[in-house]
């Protein structure tokens, strides 16, 4: 089905979306010249390879080589088709997009997601007004007042009640024309059985709405008031919800993250709502599931210290320690704050107040010094406890991708438990060998560009024609002025990559029809591949200008005359050799001797103009 939203509407949203300033909500970027740069948000690295030309509107990064403009960007990042994509863009700069004429099949088929929200959104207001206005919300009411959570604050988080009767919201929400299949797809309801029907999901429970980054209601987390099973109920995953991928709170807290460069993230929503109401509101949730690496990298895009908050007991324990081994593999810098036992963060701030959980924040463990100590704590320190002490360190070590940072680790460990530097590095390194060990699923969970690394494979042709096409597009998209020239001499017809000749071809076109922008050009490319290459060659500084241009332009022809006349001579040479004629032969590996020296003159003669 075709976009429905004018050309000219695109060009507006376009225009007016900053892609500094949207890449910014979700990656701290700092100027380098021209260009701004930060941490991909697409792919695991600890130096910044990520890449925003402000002046050109895109952006490419140079680890897993992802690029376009800012309607790409929000795509790839929100998971987002196209006209999704820029709704949002729209709707965040305030751009109105007039609804478009469609016809019956086309409205049932437009935008599902949007329709989905919507009936979150709905669902979200239909829990917060009953527990704020209907008298089967007072347990709640109480039962918060009781955990001190104040009116504002069950406000600014939109907290709700689900009523106990099986089939509340779902009644509503057909009543404002949403149909069950939709409504079971967002997770509210679910199928009878019977086969009859459907029941809601969620009753008699108190009900957090679960937000994106972008304010939208993604899904819901209920928590039964009474002796329900289960305690915390979740929605399923759904097309709007993978709670591997979100972060409850994060909506609210990530511009206090961004300006404190910190971030607190405890398990629970409760938690959450109670560090927040006392003021400290970088925190967020979650969701009750282990840390992913994809939390790890949404948290990298708003702040570079992590400071995790997990419950005193077992559980709360083996939880830090998964995080941990996640944060060590990634690069990012965790602290684990730890609290007394018996406490949650909810409990202890209700008890002792903010002060001293501030305290606790400041004497934070670093990673390592936090599993030295619960090594400490489970194996004591006789011979036979320091050994498995070591034994157990020698995984989220191994799982340090920085050999520097592991060095470190391994000489802190040292010192603390008595043994000698070079035992435990020796012992490490047999760990290492045990491809297993390192990091399990490790080479499945990089991208794919950068398995060569590892393998050894080339990432592509490196030849000095392979070179020189790709400088030529590089000076047709950094240097429009050159193209006539190019077009002139049918230079794109002597391309020997099909795919850099493809692009060469679309860049010429693009020009001739209508002086296109850069992010049009890159907007219409239906390959990614493609998308790839122009953002790459594009956002280089290689500081072209007419002479260079013209030199360029120069060396190509004179490859293709080179190319040219070397065809014509091996094919001659092959003949004399075939009829054993000496005399032509020495005749012709003579000139093709003159010719080389010919040509690599001609070269210098260019180089120096």
């Amino acid at each position: 089905m075709a976009y429905p939203i004018s050309e000219e509407k695109i060009s507006e949203i376009r225009n007016t979306a900053n892609i500094v300033n949207v890449v910014s909500e979700v990656v701290q970027l700092r100027k380098t010249g021209k260009n701004f740069v930060g941490l991909c948000p697409f792919h695991s690295e600890k130096t910044p390879s990520f890449t925003v030309n402000p002046d050109k509107q895109i952006f490419h990064c140079f680890g897993c080589h992802e690029g376009g403009n800012v309607v790409s960007f929000v795509m790839k990042h929100d998971r987002l088709s196209f006209p999704e994509a820029l709704r949002s863009l729209a709707k965040k700069h305030g751009i109105d997009i007039p609804e478009p004429l469609l016809s019956e099949k086309e409205k049932k088929q437009y935008s599902e997601k949007e329709t989905l929200y919507k009936i979150n959104r709905l669902a979200a207001d239909f829990y917060h007004r009953t527990l704020l206005n209907n008298e089967m919300g007072r347990a709640t009411r109480d039962y918060l007042s009781q955990r001190n959570i104040k009116s504002s604050t069950i406000n600014q988080f939109n907290l709700g009640f689900a009523p106990e009767g099986w089939q509340d919201l779902l009644r509503f929400l057909q009543k404002k024309g949403n149909p069950e299949g939709l409504v079971e797809k967002a997770g509210l309801i679910i199928p009878k059985k019977t086969n009859d029907g459907h029941y809601d999901r969620f009753r008699n429970r108190l009900i957090f709405p679960i937000y994106t980054i972008a304010g939208q209601v993604a899904a819901f987390g209920g928590r039964a008031i009474d002796d329900g099973i289960p305690k915390y109920l979740n929605s399923p995953e759904t097309p709007l919800f993978n709670k591997r991928q979100i972060l409850f709170g994060l909506d609210k807290a990530k511009n206090e993250c961004r300006e404190t460069d910190t971030v607190f993230v405890v398990e629970g929503y409760m938690d959450c709502i109670m560090l927040f109401q006392e003021g400290l509101t970088n925190t967020v949730a979650t969701l009750g599931t282990a840390m992913t690496p994809e939390h790890i990298r949404i948290l990298r895009g708003f702040a570079q210290k992590v400071i995790l908050v997990y419950d005193s007991d077992e559980a709360g324990i083996k939880a830090a320690n998964r995080s941990i081994g996640l944060f060590m593999e990634y690069g990012v810098d965790a602290r684990i704050l730890a609290l007394p036992e018996g406490h949650d963060p909810d409990s202890f701030v209700r008890e002792y107040g903010m002060v001293p959980f501030k305290q606790l924040a400041l004497e934070a463990f670093s990673m390592v010094e936090f599993l030295i100590q619960m090594a400490i704590k489970k194996h004591g320190l006789t011979v036979s406890g320091k050994i498995e002490m070591v034994n157990d360190l020698l995984a989220p070590m191994a799982a340090t991708v920085d050999p520097v940072a592991r060095a470190l680790y391994l000489k802190k460990i040292a010192e603390r438990v008595g043994i000698d530097e070079s035992a435990i590095a020796a012992k490490l390194k047999a760990f290492m060998n045990n491809r297993e060990n390192i990091l399990p699923g490790f080479y499945e969970k990089m991208p794919e560009d950068h398995l060569s690394d590892f393998s050894g494979k080339s990432q592509g042709s490196d030849s000095p024609t392979h070179r020189l096409e790709r400088q030529l597009l590089s000076v047709m998209l950094q240097y429009p002025k050159v193209i006539s020239d190019i077009k002139k001499h049918n230079l794109i017809k002597y391309f020997n990559d099909p795919l850099l000749k493809s692009i060469g071809m679309i860049i010429i076109n693009s020009a001739a029809v209508s002086s296109e922008l850069l992010t049009d050009l890159i907007q219409k490319m239906e390959d990614a591949e493609k998308r790839r290459i122009v953002t790459e060659l594009a956002i280089q500084n290689e500081g072209w200008d007419e002479t260079s241009c013209r030199r360029l332009v120069d060396r190509f022809i004179l490859s293709i005359q080179g190319k040219k006349e070397i065809k014509d001579l091996n094919e001659e040479i092959k003949f004399a050799e075939k009829n054993n004629d000496t005399e032509r032969l020495l005749y012709l590996l003579g000139e093709k001797q003159k010719n080389a020296v010919f040509t690599e003159q001609k070269k210098m003669k260019i180089m120096r103009r």
